[in-house]
């Protein structure tokens, strides 16, 4: 859904998180004034934007506030007639302009394993027991390096790497899960939830992602699922490695509720 870009901005800081922040206020008074009464709050109290129709029937209003000067910030982004043709080509409610942010990354960079050796280089190590590999031998289904980086088939990082290298992998298996995010996630998102989200998928891997539960519930606010009554519990029964309940995961799990509901990193 489309609204003014330095909008969208203030929506999707960290800021807006903070109920006490400026940002915060700022935004809420804007998106007042948009959609007067036509607002609703998620569960962390954070403004849902409105349908993307509804933007449209508030635009005459808030061009005509601006005039009045009782609205003063910049029009440069809202759409006329003519954009709102070339951009019904594609869905307005696709999550493409948002990346995870750098306490996103910093956080996933705390929530995976990795080994250094005594001069700071990544060394290989066995994702499922964590503990490092004989590089002199056939590598483990699981062989990983860096932040959670699986080895692939013609990868040889025996040598092993720097932490610009391990960053590197981080960064690019990231954008495979950010994609995730934006293919199949239709409302939008604070930057909190985005990065929680790519964490999520990071994680359980983008096929799951694509069809789990979670997924469901974000997209549709009706859904309800007999197996699992709220987003919540959807979001924590990924907890299993190998089959078995696994306590790092059931932390980790709750770690990203923590930062999708309340923004904490």
């Amino acid at each position: 859904m489309k609204i003014p870009k330095f909008l969208r901005n203030l929506l999707q800081s960290n800021n807006y998180c903070d109920k006490n922040s400026a940002k915060f206020a700022k935004a809420n008074e804007y998106l007042g004034k948009l959609f007067p009464g036509q607002l609703q709050q998620d569960v962390t109290g954070q403004y849902i934007e409105p349908e993307y129709d509804k933007f449209l029937d508030a635009q005459k209003k808030f061009d005509d506030d601006i005039q009045n000067e009782k609205l003063i910030v910049s029009t440069s982004n809202i759409p006329n007639d003519k954009e709102q043709k070339s951009e019904n080509k594609t869905d307005p409610n696709k999550v493409t302009d948002i990346k995870m942010s750098i306490d996103g990354i910093n956080w996933l960079k705390g929530k995976e394993d990795k080994i250094l050796d005594k001069q700071g280089n990544h060394i290989i190590y066995d994702d499922q027991t964590g503990k490092p590999v004989n590089t002199k031998k056939h590598l483990p289904k699981g062989a990983t390096i860096g932040y959670g980086h699986l080895i692939k088939k013609g990868e040889d990082f025996r040598n092993r790497i720097s932490e610009a290298k391990a960053t590197e992998l981080l960064r690019a298996d990231i954008a495979i899960a950010e994609r995730a995010v934006q293919d199949n996630i239709n409302v939008p998102l604070t930057q909190n939830q985005f990065d929680a989200l790519t964490s999520l998928a990071y994680n359980i891997g983008t096929k799951n992602f694509a069809i789990s539960t979670v997924v469901k519930y974000i997209n549709n606010p009706k859904f309800h699922s007999s197996v699992y009554p709220n987003l919540e519990s959807a979001w924590k029964a990924w907890n299993r490695s190998q089959g078995e309940i696994s306590n790092g995961l059931i932390n980790r799990r709750q770690n990203e509720w923590n930062m999708y509901s309340r923004c904490i990193y």
